[in-house]
């Protein structure tokens, strides 16, 4: 395959030899035909003086005996001399009358006769030897005075003059040699000033593949290609090039801390599922160790397990909800007591973090929310834990206030703790998976505030970061109350 810098020679050499042939036979074919032109100029003039009057008067005379009418009948006539010798000029020629050629020289002495289309300039071969003839008729184009001469308007007089071609055919043939010879240097000058200049201007795009490789090589996405020095084509593709390193680089560092994130969410999940698995096996240890328990403390034990076997279930579902980025089904949604939910959470964040403070403020009328009860279980079990896991300032315990806010048309749950709060600019992007702020502790999975996130939306609700107002995060969802309404 052809460098571009070779393409460049070959379509610059190419263009030249266009050019040169164009150029070249345009040149060719106009001093051609001033040379042809030049040559039957003198034919022209030679018949000319062919046809003075007076001299084809005498051939006539010559010819068919003495003229006893016309202009010169006073004087006498002139000697008799056959076929026109010591007439005419020393000129290749031949004089027909009425067909019958009264005077010739070479090369017309074996050539045929004129014919009615041979008027004119034509050139011939004759014993080998290249010929410009001019053939003329006197009646139609001599002289006025030889037009006027009765004997000549009585007789079809036919004038041919001719010279060599071969001094016109050797000059054409040494111009077009010359035309080639130029013609081929300028296309070999052409090719080799097109491989010099499509050096100097590929350059720019050398250095690219070079500022290219390097990235290549180092594999350092943040190294950049210069752009400002190229020009503007070049510096267009440098830009597009700097701008894809770019988003590769922000790719690389999304996917790096997303594997980061993956490698704590991993450690927080089976964290998270280790913790209900000891409790139903210490549940499980007791009773086989205990087969005679009391009957009562008995199903206090099973009802743990059951609990902390739906948690479990509960927590996997929401996982898997998560990770398939589907939302669960509309038709489990019904009408979930929110303040069972939160007091459920409370207590199960007391047990895991037994020295969190919360305190549950609530107010107005409790009405039901139209839910999936499990997804709003996960929903404010996320947020209280995230307020438990990043609420901490000075290795003190979480400060926990639970709002319940009931009006009319919406539930309005705000978690407030006090801990160091979450920056504006990392509000948006915390509610991402994975995503944590710039506040957070490593405890964190990066995924609690994504579930509460998920799960709002899916609700058909809100949820948004703020500042709580004796310090810390305030994070508040807010549910519609009015049934939910489905298609069909």
């Amino acid at each position: 395959m052809h460098s571009l810098r070779t393409r460049l020679a070959l379509i610059v050499a190419g263009a030249v030899a266009l050019v040169v042939a164009v150029a070249g036979v345009a040149l060719f074919n106009l001093v051609a035909g001033d040379e042809r032109a030049i040559l039957d100029e003198e034919l022209g003039r030679q018949a000319e003086r062919l046809m003075q009057r007076g001299l084809f008067r005498e051939l006539v005379e010559a010819q068919a005996g003495p003229v006893t009418s016309g202009i010169d009948q006073g004087g006498p006539p002139p000697p008799q001399q056959p076929q026109g010798e010591g007439i005419l000029p020393p000129v290749p020629h031949r004089i027909t009358v009425d067909g019958e050629v009264i005077s010739q020289t070479e090369p017309f002495t074996d050539a045929d006769a004129p014919g009615s289309d041979d008027l004119g300039t034509r050139t011939v071969d004759l014993d080998g030897q290249s010929w410009r003839i001019l053939t003329a008729n006197l009646a139609e184009v001599g002289p006025p005075a030889a037009a006027s001469d009765p004997e000549v308007v009585q007789s079809d007089v036919v004038i041919e003059v001719a010279a060599s071609y071969e001094p016109t055919e050797e000059s054409i043939t040494s111009l077009r040699n010359r035309i080639v010879v130029f013609g081929v240097a300028a296309v070999l000058v052409g090719g080799v000033a097109g491989w010099l200049l499509a050096g100097i201007g590929l350059r720019p795009l050398t250095r690219l593949r070079q500022a290219a490789g390097r990235v290549a090589s180092t594999r350092d996405l943040a190294t950049r290609v210069p752009a400002a020095d190229m020009p503007e084509e070049v510096g267009g593709v440098a830009s597009s090039l700097n701008d894809m390193l770019a988003r590769l680089e922000r790719s690389a560092s999304e996917t790096d801390a997303a594997h980061a994130a993956a490698q704590g969410f991993a450690r927080s999940v089976g964290h998270e599922i280790r913790t209900p698995l000891t409790s139903m096996s210490a549940n499980i240890d007791a009773l086989l160790r205990n087969p005679g328990i009391d009957p009562v403390e008995r199903g206090e034990i099973l009802h743990d397990i059951q609990s902390e076997q739906q948690r479990l279930t509960a927590i996997l579902g929401a996982l898997e909800t998560l990770a398939r980025g589907d939302l669960a089904d509309q038709s489990l949604k019904q009408d979930t007591d929110v303040l069972e939910i939160v007091d459920a959470s409370v207590f199960a964040l007391g047990r895991r973090y037994p020295g969190s403070d919360v305190t549950v403020d609530v107010r107005g009328d409790p009405q039901p929310v139209n839910g999936w009860p499990e997804g709003l279980r996960v929903m404010i079990d996320n947020l209280l834990k995230n307020a438990a896991v990043h609420g901490r300032r000075n290795g003190q315990p979480a400060q926990i206030t639970v709002w319940v806010v009931f009006d009319s048309s919406a539930a309005v749950i705000a978690v407030d703790d006090s801990g160091p709060g979450i920056p504006e600019g990392d509000r948006l992007r915390v509610t991402r998976p994975f995503e944590r702020g710039g506040t957070a502790t490593d405890r964190g999975s990066g995924l609690g505030l994504a579930l509460a996130a998920q799960q709002a939306e899916y609700h058909r609700g809100t949820l948004a970061i703020g500042d709580a107002p004796g310090g810390g995060t305030r994070v508040t969802v807010t549910l519609p109350c009015e049934p939910n309404v489905t298609e069909g």
